[in-house]
């Protein structure tokens, strides 16, 4: 299925809504609106074959995790900006992401951050090709969060601008354990470095 050919396009709702411990396994669909995917309350979500549209709402991203987890099981597109591409948010947020390729078209624009994880939440990203182009901070981590990137470093993902780390938080950039990581503040992993944020 050609993820062009099935859209979904609420308005002022996410075009995909997984929470209160629900699961979705969904392929072959492309999503936009105000929110593209949102993902909540111990809700999993797992994506691939999919692409992700033009979303409007200036917080949430066109993947949204919020108290949940979201987990890319194969390759996927984009082919519009919004707010953010993916955003973490709170305690139990989490997303994974390995050794896959994600398709950039139409150079999108992202107003805040191409990927921003905030308030103990955590990204796990190891081995992943972005081909193509936005505009926009490549990240942006604070409150205790985490990137992991396996030695991808600080321009492992796309954008134009530098990512940044809350100003209060540490900077590890080491395999650390995530409790020690998250006891130290905030953290972008790619190395064997400690230097403070």
């Amino acid at each position: 299925m050609t993820p062009g050919n099935v859209l979904i396009n609420p308005t002022g709702i996410p075009a995909v809504n997984v929470l209160d411990s629900g699961m979705l396994n969904l392929r072959g669909v492309k999503v936009t609106g105000s929110i593209g995917a949102y993902v909540r309350f111990g809700g999993q979500f797992e994506y691939q074959d999919m692409e992700f549209g033009t979303t409007t709402d200036t917080f949430w991203g066109q993947l949204s995790v919020e108290g949940g987890r979201a987990i890319a099981t194969g390759n996927y597109r984009i082919s519009g900006g919004g707010a953010c591409h993916l955003r973490l948010f709170g305690t139990r947020s989490s997303l994974e992401m390995f050794g896959r390729t994600v398709t950039i078209t139409r150079t999108p624009s992202f107003t805040a951050n191409f990927v921003d994880v905030q308030r103990l939440a955590e990204l796990r990203s190891f081995g992943c090709t972005f081909t193509g182009s936005v505009t926009g901070k490549r990240f942006f981590v604070n409150d205790l969060s985490i990137i992991i990137t396996e030695g991808g470093g600080p321009n492992y993902f796309p954008g134009n601008v530098a990512g940044t780390i809350s100003a209060s938080d540490w900077v590890r950039q080491t395999r650390p354990v995530f409790s020690r990581a998250r006891a130290l503040g905030s953290a972008f992993c790619q190395s064997s470095v400690c230097r403070r944020g």
